[in-house]
């Protein structure tokens, strides 16, 4: 899948890169304008590549590698040998094609994509391997982070292609499972994005079509049915897809909010009277009923449900992110699949208390206070002190997202979501 624009990427950035030189090595690749995922993919695959030749050095060396004084000079060899490792031209392309490969076909079809990057044509493969090639994903963070909590909670050794297909297609369809057309819209836009930091772009109809293969590989059988009734109105390559999206799912969501509301007004108007009315109480009573429902509708017409939640920017990726880890039906600590997969026993309590700071173990305390508040432990105690107060989960969920969003924090991040398992835990 684009074959073509891959090499047309890669022919580009091997004749300004190889122009003046014969090599390359990772800190500059690093500082490359290319996407993160592609940097991170460059980056993990040297780490083990360097991780499995240091370990052969060790197993035939008549020296403590293990010693704690040589750990510290160790740490230091081994960013330093990473960071300097060279890539001729031959060696950069065929790497940056796997880069590629992996990279554009995860971001459109990250279930499918992920599996066979994961078992790498076998049918099964081993728990410790699984880990390592997960190590590689830098998009849709939620869905390696599930499956690694999932296998390291299990402890299995190995696990089936088929089993491990369907535990990423559950993981997906339970994360997002009250996702509208246009949150599944916000997720897909890092695909767009993606192919406009290589300056590659589609057009509105190749975007309608990419969009439904995304829909389809996350089973959303019917929003990708939806996509193929209205692309065929996309007849201008100029048009903004995202324009059109807002603008099918409005009619879309008016006429299906005016359909359920007559159906209201008619099961109501047929419903017997429950004590006898005179004439004029019954038909004040109508009146009553049907001036409601006719306000309904003048409001939908107007702000359509669907539109109304959010702007299609990448903040409301985050927002919604945000909304699914720290609602408490999302909440991955309280997830009925999460549960499934890692064990977690439903029937375990927890006592809630007021003094979060005299909770909180001390590793978390240092990653949160490091992650989220920049090392300033003035912040992480004026925020804990506010979280103190909150009368309930909801009240302390809204100014966690409020938090998430002004400091600009992922908040799919490891950190974030270790912090918001621990509020949770912790606020009633």
């Amino acid at each position: 899948m684009f074959d073509r624009e891959k090499q047309i990427v890669i022919n580009k950035f091997c004749d300004v890169i190889f122009k003046d030189h014969n090599e390359i090595t990772l800190g500059k690749i690093i500082s490359l304008a290319i996407p993160e995922s592609i940097i991170k993919y460059f980056d993990e695959d040297i780490k083990q590549r360097l991780d499995r030749e240091l370990a052969e050095i060790k197993n035939f060396s008549t020296f403590n590698f293990e010693k704690p004084e040589v750990q510290p000079l160790l740490a230091e060899l081994t960013v330093i040998l990473k960071t300097t490792k060279s890539f001729s031209m031959n060696d950069f392309s065929t790497s940056l094609k796997s880069a590629l490969d992996f990279t554009i076909d995860y971001l459109l079809r990250p279930c499918d994509t992920l599996t066979d990057f994961v078992f790498d044509y076998k049918e099964i493969q081993s728990r410790e391997f699984i880990l390592q090639r997960l190590n590689f994903v830098k998009d849709y963070e939620y869905l390696p982070e599930i499956i690694k909590g999932y296998l390291k909670r299990k402890k299995i050794d190995s696990i089936g292609k088929k089993e491990f297909l369907a535990l990423c297609k559950n993981a997906d369809k339970e994360f997002t499972k009250d996702f509208t057309i246009i949150d599944h819209y916000v997720t897909f836009k890092s695909f767009k994005n993606y192919l406009n930091r290589l300056d590659l772009y589609l057009t509105s109809h190749a975007e309608a079509e990419a969009f439904q293969i995304f829909l389809m590989d996350k089973e959303q059988e019917s929003f990708a049915s939806f996509i193929e009734e209205k692309k065929k109105d996309l007849t201008d390559p100029r048009l903004d897809f995202k324009a059109f999206l807002q603008s099918v799912t409005l009619q879309r969501s008016d006429t299906s909010r005016k359909s359920d509301a007559l159906e209201f007004l008619n099961e109501e108007k047929s419903k017997p009277a429950k004590e006898i009315f005179r004439a004029e109480t019954i038909q004040d009573l109508g009146q009553d009923l049907e001036a409601p429902v006719e306000k309904v509708l003048e409001t939908n017409s107007e702000e359509p449900y669907e539109v109304k939640q959010e702007p299609l920017e990448q903040s409301s990726v985050e927002k919604k992110a945000a909304d699914v880890f720290m609602n408490s039906s999302y909440s991955l600590q309280n997830n009925e699949l999460f549960r499934k997969l890692t064990g977690e026993d439903e029937s375990k309590k927890t006592n809630y208390a007021r003094n979060l700071d005299g909770l909180i173990k001390n590793r978390l305390r240092k990653l949160v206070v490091k992650k989220l508040f920049n090392g300033t432990e003035e912040e992480y105690f004026s925020t804990i002190a506010l979280l103190d107060k909150a009368e309930n989960w909801d009240e302390a969920s809204q100014f966690l997202t409020d938090l998430f969003q002004r400091k600009n924090i992922q908040p799919y991040s490891k950190a974030a979501i270790k912090f918001t398992e621990f509020l949770y835990d912790n606020i009633r």
